[in-house]
């Protein structure tokens, strides 16, 4: 599980430097979309593999703390919007 949240964190990551580099104008709309839309995407099937493990009994935390409890409801929000 450690893996997938370093996994999952690195795209949040890589999202927001595109988006800077959209800010500073270093690419251009077209590209800006297509590349966010797959980095949310992306997002997203991490997101629902995490659960899937995190609700399989041999992979359960031992601890209660849910670390993207925040990320989980914005995409569950985003994912019910888009269905």
């Amino acid at each position: 599980m450690t893996y997938l949240g370093f996994a999952y964190r690195s795209v949040k990551k890589l999202e927001a430097c595109f988006e800077l580099a959209f800010d500073l104008g270093y690419v251009n709309k077209n590209i800006y979309d297509k590349i966010l839309h797959d980095l949310e995407s992306l997002e997203v099937k991490f997101y629902k593999f995490m659960c899937v493990i995190e609700n399989n009994g041999k992979f359960k935390k031992r601890s209660s703390t849910n670390f993207y409890s925040f990320e989980k409801f914005k995409i569950d929000s985003n994912f019910s919007e888009n269905n």
